[in-house]
């Protein structure tokens, strides 16, 4: 087996923990029935360097191919079209070209989705749910991201509907995160969403910190920006969506199809809180909201 993503450091990613530990219960053992290829590739490489990732993989003829997020998944598709891919955490598999449909894929990739838009709009309304009054919202977005153009499309459908005003602040290297954020404090935004994405993820800290100092509250699509000190997270379960890709790979190996493999969503959703975010923010969050949260950080 090959994994391609961000899962290269074993004992250092609870995700890969999860992952093997949900093929040891299949009956794979590392070393006796299974040998696993590791090729990490950093969130913000170029396409070259994914492409070269997976064609290690091919010269060292894995069955099948595990691909963390849109991107490595769509290089993966790229470069194979005979070699199983089983997809974890990939947005708008369909939107972005990966398989015919959800129900039957049709082709060499299947796996876990995360159906980026509908979240998006999601958290959106959580946030506005969270932030009563809350009139104008800023999103913070990658314009190099292949799903953040379509997710930014249902947002402004769903801000519309719901008469908010909205500020979209792009961004495309790190170095720009401070002035974007700065901005939505000259726009008055009274929330943010920050869309996923590499670039925004392995800049969490960073992202977080500058809301806070800008007394701009956030939701976030990883509870990993929680953990950083973000407001709020409304996103998947990452382990949970490993273990489910440990049965993808069970099945495949035993003969499945990815043709034939329904592409899931994620099974758990998760609402995280920081209190003590919000209490630096001045804002107490409402019952209904704490009563629904999977985490609170206090």
């Amino acid at each position: 087996m090959g994994i391609l993503g961000p899962m290269v450091n074993p004992g250092e990613d609870k995700a890969q923990e999860a992952f093997r530990a949900a093929l040891g219960e299949l009956g794979y053992v590392e070393g006796r029935n299974l040998a696993i290829e590791f090729r990490g590739v950093p969130p913000l490489a170029v396409d070259a360097a994914r492409l070269q990732a997976v064609n290690d993989l091919l010269a060292a003829r894995v069955d099948v191919i595990v691909a963390s997020a849109t991107r490595n998944a769509i290089a993966a598709r790229n470069v194979t079209t005979t070699t199983p891919i089983v997809m974890v955490n990939a947005g708008d598999p369909v939107e972005v070209g990966l398989v015919t449909s959800l129900e039957k894929p049709g082709g060499n990739v299947t796996g876990i989705s995360r159906n980026a838009t509908e979240l998006a709009i999601k958290d959106l309304e959580l946030l506005l749910d969270a932030l009563p009054g809350c009139t104008r919202v800023g999103v913070l977005a990658n314009p190099s991201n292949p799903l953040h153009p379509k997710m930014i499309v249902g947002l402004r459908r769903t801000a519309r509907a719901r008469q908010l005003s909205r500020y979209i602040g792009q961004v495309v290297k790190a170095e720009e995160l401070p002035q974007a954020i700065s901005a939505m404090t000259r726009e008055k935004v009274s929330g943010m969403l920050v869309l996923v994405d590499g670039l925004f993820y392995i800049n969490r800290k960073l992202i977080a910190d500058l809301a806070a100092a800008h007394k701009v509250p956030a939701i976030y699509q990883s509870t990993s920006f929680v953990d950083a000190g973000g407001l709020m997270s409304y996103a998947p379960d990452t382990m949970e969506n490993y273990r489910v890709a440990a049965s993808y790979v069970d099945r495949i190996l035993k003969g499945a199809r990815p043709a034939d493999l329904p592409i899931q969503e994620p099974p758990r959703l998760e609402l995280a809180v920081n209190l003590r975010t919000a209490r630096a923010l001045g804002i107490t969050l409402p019952p209904r909201i704490m009563q629904r949260a999977d985490k609170i950080l206090d």
